[in-house]
């Protein structure tokens, strides 16, 4: 019997109004491909402890980060598997790949991700 793949999880700013609510939109609409997390309750985790300094724990989360098999992906490579894991996207990331312009693809949209969170107010600057 095949055991059900674990879901790709996508850590995000609990604190912050506009990650929350694309949190809460990303995971109806992700049929169990992903699984959202806030960066505030995985920081607390062993994994994250062994993964990551006291800094990075205790402070704002400043990268997008997924988690897949205690696999820790950051930024671009991130919003990578997050288009290849999410179902409306699925068949675009498909394309993409097969066409050579995954990297292209993933770094603009999480540059644009980026920009969008610049003008967050409750954001830290990613500088």
């Amino acid at each position: 019997m095949d055991t059900p793949e674990e879901p790709l999880t996508v850590l995000f700013d609990a604190s912050c109004g506009l990650c929350a609510r694309l949190a809460e939109y990303g995971g109806k609409r992700a049929d169990g491909q992903l699984q959202f997390v806030p960066w505030q309750e995985y920081a607390q985790s062993d994994a994250a402890r062994a993964a990551f300094t006291v800094e990075e724990l205790e402070g704002p989360p400043r990268h997008l980060r997924t988690v897949h098999q205690g696999e820790i992906l950051e930024d671009a490579d991130a919003w990578a598997a997050i288009l290849a894991a999410y179902p409306p996207f699925e068949s675009l990331s498909w394309i993409a790949e097969r066409l050579g312009f995954m990297g292209a693809v993933s770094k603009a949209t999480y540059y644009g991700g980026q920009w969008l969170r610049g003008q967050c107010g409750d954001c830290p600057s990613t500088t």
